[in-house]
């Protein structure tokens, strides 16, 4: 059951969000009615959380190293507060997701002040006196929402750059892909190798160029194999074919059973009985975190290596990862990154086992 606010106290209202001026206008909105404390990051937030014991939380779901639904789920965790998620995204599985980590519901940015108060409260009851604004209120609350409502179209328009970022960096990934495989075909003697160089030495720069955007941005199909007598298996989840067809090929060459799947749900169902040896995955795939799907595969693949792969902006989350069984491995990759990821994990070997 959700936390209830007493009508005889002033309730805590937890708000963690990254952003620093939306953070603190959502919290000068929120504090005459309520004590406000605020973190930027995950961590920051579990640990004010159990010294404070908050009555409700405001969580946002992008945030560097931890997202709002893990977040989310660790809050729940240190007692049954309220906790909303704000997110900017169009995302039909977040509120189900959000369902399953505890969170009281999802509000789509923009968000007013006033859906604020009543997503925090309990409103399976009478909405408490300490919750209710104050005569003097309104005109404030307004030149707030209105500030807040600006910052929320910047929001969007970051993410809009963002996105447009994120699939310019997965072009770049397949270009380097087939440039440097082409290049290891071709002798060095030839013309055609300088250029093959050139381009890659292009696609690298052009990916340093997308790293700004992804920062401002930020406020399969079927199973082939190859060699199937003692490979060692792989199965690849992304959304973006050109990334997920290079990483197959790639892997393929050195010898290397693929599966590859779009989705989580796709992933699953392809996996089912597979003796998967490694995971390649999105940060996010359709369906699901990255990480929810590799937790849900070592259910069943105890001893499954996972490889996340994703933009720069969420490199910052590998400093969480267990170096025994994971990595992370920034977009846009070489067809080298990615073999010497894989073989790090497999113990140093490619495709059929030792």
């Amino acid at each position: 059951m959700a936390t209830a606010f007493e009508p005889s106290s002033r309730p805590m209202v937890l708000l963690v969000d990254d952003n620093v001026e939306q953070r603190d206008l959502y919290a000068l909105s929120l504090e005459h009615q309520a004590t406000v404390v605020t973190a930027s990051r995950g961590d920051e937030a579990l640990a004010l959380a159990s010294r404070v014991r908050p009555h409700a939380a405001i969580v946002d779901f992008h945030m560097p190293g931890m997202d709002g639904l893990e977040v989310c789920r660790r809050l729940r965790a240190i007692s049954e507060m309220r906790v909303v998620l704000l997110t900017a995204d169009d995302d039909p599985d977040l509120p189900r997701l959000a369902q399953d980590v505890g969170a009281a519901t999802v509000l789509t940015k923009p968000c007013t002040p006033e859906r604020l108060w009543l997503a925090i409260g309990d409103t399976r009851q009478t909405f408490p006196a300490s919750l209710e604004p104050e005569p003097s209120a309104p005109r404030r609350l307004g030149e707030l929402e209105a500030r807040i409502q600006h910052l929320q179209r910047m929001a969007t328009v970051g993410q809009l750059v963002g996105g447009v970022a994120h699939d310019v960096n997965n072009l770049l990934t397949a270009i380097l892909g087939y440039a440097g495989a082409a290049i290891e075909q071709i002798s060095t003697d030839s013309p055609i190798h300088s250029d093959l160089r050139e381009i890659c030495r292009l696609a690298e720069s052009a990916g340093t160029l997308t790293r700004p955007l992804l920062s401002f941005g930020r406020t399969a199909e079927s199973v082939r194999v190859v060699d199937p007598h003692g490979s060692r298996t792989v199965l690849i989840v992304e959304h973006d074919e050109g990334v997920r067809r290079l990483a197959a090929t790639v892997l393929r060459r050195q010898g290397f059973r693929i599966i590859e799947a779009a989705s989580a749900n796709e992933a699953l169902t392809l996996s089912d009985g597979e003796p998967i040896d490694l995971m390649i995955t999105g940060a996010y795939v359709p369906g699901a975190r990255g990480r929810a799907l590799a937790e849900q595969l070592r259910s069943t693949h105890h001893d499954l290596k996972v490889v996340y792969i994703s933009d720069p902006d969420a490199v910052s989350a590998s400093a969480a990862l267990d170096r025994a069984s994971t990595r992370w491995l920034e977009k846009p990759f070489t067809p080298a990154a990615l073999l010497t990821v894989a073989r790090d994990l497999l113990g140093g070997h490619d495709g059929h086992e030792a």
